[in-house]
């Protein structure tokens, strides 16, 4: 139970990494075997809300800032669950720490060597980009196009912002995914990833940024639906329904 707690902060890391003063708002197709989900992305100074649409539904991730909590909607299995962020930092931190000292956690595996590699320039959508080759120990792993244009963009900062929430202790875990993105945080954005297939079993992910945009929206707003079970951790029987 606590490993599976310490992986989930892996997807909140990866997850929302965005804040900002206004409403931004982005939105990603994600292909996977010519099937396309689609990511789209609010955010504001303390708020992010990431919603993620597949053939299966519908899940959206809530990061208040000011609430001091992350709120999980899984709309397919009609639950939700809500998480105090500064706690959970707490929690993490410690949980990694213990995993470490129980070698449970190999530093070289979790933290792996990433390697980049400049491949030349081409245009994705209406951005001019370099194209870079990403390594890890020495295998390829994906191809990630960043817009130098978009370096000022707020989105960049937001990240930035958000990835000073997580002491060092526990931010050395990111996932691969988040190490990336870092790498670019002073060279632009990153408007498309191909993730290399493992094997030829396995299909390749391509990520791209289909729209960048100021939201007209005043507020970031959300509801849990009516009946949906709360699956937060501590939660009473008599709080089990929304």
């Amino acid at each position: 139970m606590r490993t599976k707690l310490f992986t989930l902060f892996f997807l909140i890391f990866s997850a929302f990494s965005i804040f900002a003063s206004e409403i931004w708002e982005t939105v990603e197709d994600i292909v996977v075997n010519d099937i396309t989900a689609t990511k789209r992305i609010l955010a504001s100074e303390n708020m992010a809300m990431t919603v993620n649409t597949t053939a299966n539904g519908e899940n959206e991730t809530i990061i208040d800032l000011a609430a001091d909590k992350i709120t999980l909607i899984n709309h397919k299995n009609k639950s939700y669950q809500v998480i105090k962020l500064s706690e959970y930092v707490r929690f993490a931190e410690q949980l990694a720490e213990e995993l470490k000292s129980r070698g449970q956690i190999d530093q070289n595996k979790v933290a792996p060597k990433v390697t980049f590699t400049s491949q030349g320039s081409e245009t994705v959508g209406r951005w001019n980009c370099e194209v870079w080759a990403v390594s890890v120990d020495g295998k390829p792993y994906s191809r990630v196009w960043v817009a130098a244009e978009l370096k000022d963009s707020p989105f960049i900062a937001f990240r930035k912002r958000f990835s000073t929430i997580f002491p060092e202790s526990i931010a050395k875990y990111r996932n691969i995914e988040s190490v990336i993105e870092s790498n670019f945080f002073d060279k632009g954005m990153i408007v498309k990833t191909v993730k290399v297939s493992a094997s030829n079993r396995m299909p390749a992910i391509t990520t791209t940024l289909v729209s960048l945009k100021k939201s007209d929206l005043k507020a970031i707003t959300f509801k849990i639906p009516e009946g949906y079970q709360n699956k937060s951790v501590g939660a009473s029987e008599g709080t089990k329904q929304q």
